[in-house]
């Protein structure tokens, strides 16, 4: 996160494992004020009765009628163990965000151990190196 005190936030990426986590994603998205959201989940595995199950939703929005979190945790509670599960929730900041150090600092301690933060920078702004 260091980048954040000197370069524009162009992409932020929170990604969960488990259901549960996924359920918290667009809770921890609201206040960052992203131009536009997009999610993708997939699930996978053995189903319990026999045969095997594979679910894929890419960069959907989070209010799609399919309801891609739905499906993806049903998904999971029908493989149990050894169930393949993420969800991605993808920020976009359109040409750039500035001064999102405290903001993203204050993420990352909200954030459980879980949960993935990946964050894309663009280059400095000019007279800062």
């Amino acid at each position: 996160m260091n980048y954040a005190a000197e370069r524009p936030l162009l992409h932020l990426r929170l990604v969960a494992h488990k259901p549960a986590d996924a359920a918290q994603l667009m809770t921890l998205a609201q206040p960052l004020g992203a131009e536009a959201l997009s999610l993708s989940v997939s699930a996978s595995g053995n189903l319990k009765d026999g045969g095997n199950v594979n679910f894929l939703a890419n960069d959907l929005k989070p209010t799609h009628p399919l309801k891609p979190l739905a499906v993806g945790q049903t998904i999971f509670n029908a493989v149990g163990d050894g169930c393949s599960f993420e969800t991605a929730l993808q920020l976009d900041f359109g040409s750039g965000r500035d001064d999102m150090q405290d903001i993203l600092e204050k993420l990352s301690k909200e954030t459980a151990d879980s949960i993935d933060v990946q964050a894309t920078f663009d280059k400095p702004e000019k007279g800062n190196a």
